[in-house]
């Protein structure tokens, strides 16, 4: 989609691409003409990020427990009815690492590259009968413990921005913006995870 000029241009006409040819729209599902279209409530993505995230995700998915299976959602035959055959890719929350790979899957998940590779993110919950039904959830925020012990130390907030952004809240002072490169020092810390399900 970036590689050529006239490549740029297909994507610019297919709305995968700002007319800048630099940034890559928010997306939604528009349900009444059945397709995707840019979402001007959300803020675009620089290609450059994108591919540099998607350079990261690479990189991390090698680390031991970031990628629990990946595997075809349908048995392997010599020919398949549909044009595409769907892979699952399931990501731990074990480590920092596949923390880390969550967060740039939550980063791209509205993006227009998202959109033209086909993909979707969900999380996976139970019902009573522990079968697996699908819905999807957002990070909110999260409680962080700073001490040596549960009874001890002294409990902070990180709150997750809909925009990809943190803030780090503590009742003493007012609310700091986290850098991304120091959000994963929390990591190690953090006591609960508030979600929100879509």
């Amino acid at each position: 989609m970036l590689q050529t000029p006239s490549s740029k241009s297909t994507a610019v006409s297919l709305g995968l691409l700002l007319e800048n040819e630099g940034d890559l729209p928010a997306m939604k599902w528009d349900s009444e003409n059945r397709k995707h279209v840019p979402d001007t409530s959300l803020p675009s993505m620089k290609a450059t990020e994108a591919v540099q995230t998607l350079q990261m995700i690479l990189q991390r998915c090698t680390t031991p427990l970031v990628i629990s299976r990946y595997h075809a959602t349908r048995k392997l035959a010599q020919e398949y009815q549909g044009d595409t055959l769907t892979m699952l890719l399931e990501v731990g929350l074990l480590t920092k690492e596949a923390n880390e790979v969550w967060s740039a899957l939550h980063r791209m998940e509205k993006s227009s590259a998202w959109v033209a590779a086909g993909t979707y993110l969900r999380f996976p919950s139970f019902d009573s009968e522990l079968r697996v039904v699908n819905c999807q959830y957002i990070l909110r925020s999260a409680i962080v413990h700073h001490g040596n012990t549960p009874d001890s130390g002294h409990y902070t907030a990180l709150l997750f921005d809909r925009d990809g952004t943190v803030w780090h809240a503590d009742d003493n002072t007012c609310s700091t913006l986290v850098p991304e490169g120091k959000i994963s020092g929390y990591y190690s810390d953090i006591y609960i995870l508030f979600y929100t399900m879509m």
